[in-house]
């Protein structure tokens, strides 16, 4: 949702329209970044209070309710339609992936000593230490490393 909102994907009038985003609007107030705060205590509120019950059974788990589960599926339905499947986002993922395949294959063949270290540390595979290490990375680390290669 903050992403969505800063972006201009979608508008919080727009986000009010999810009856869950409503009632964490009119909690918290109308800022990005207070709506996802908002949203984050509710949902680990509600299963912590569903786990916490669950732990003294005979199968214990750790999951939301399902009256929080269907809320979520409303957000995330509205998400769908106005965030993830808008063709912007969808290109600059595309975008995104082609340089994370691209920064993988370029340390594959020639790890970076960090790689290398990680690799070493965990006792795995050239490729499960290159992809924990470009899992790793923040955006701005990728685009600069990405850049160098390309």
């Amino acid at each position: 949702t903050q992403d969505g909102l800063s972006a201009n994907l979608f508008t919080t009038e727009q986000l009010a329209e999810v009856p869950l985003a409503r009632e964490i609007m009119r909690n918290v107030g109308t800022t990005a970044r207070a709506i996802r705060a908002g949203l984050l205590r509710v949902f680990l509120s509600d299963m912590h209070h569903v786990s916490e019950a669950t732990l003294e059974g005979d199968n214990p788990s750790i999951r939301m309710s399902a009256a929080m589960a269907a809320q979520r599926d409303q957000l995330y339905a509205f998400l769908k339609q106005h965030m993830y499947g808008n063709p912007l986002v969808h290109a600059k993922r595309q975008d995104g992936q082609k340089m994370i395949t691209l920064l993988y294959r370029a340390y594959v063949a020639n790890p970076p000593e960090r790689v290398l270290e990680m690799q070493k540390k965990l006792h795995c595979s050239l490729e499960r230490a290159t992809a924990d290490y470009i899992a790793g990375m923040s955006d701005s680390f990728l685009l600069s490393e990405a850049a160098k290669i390309a």
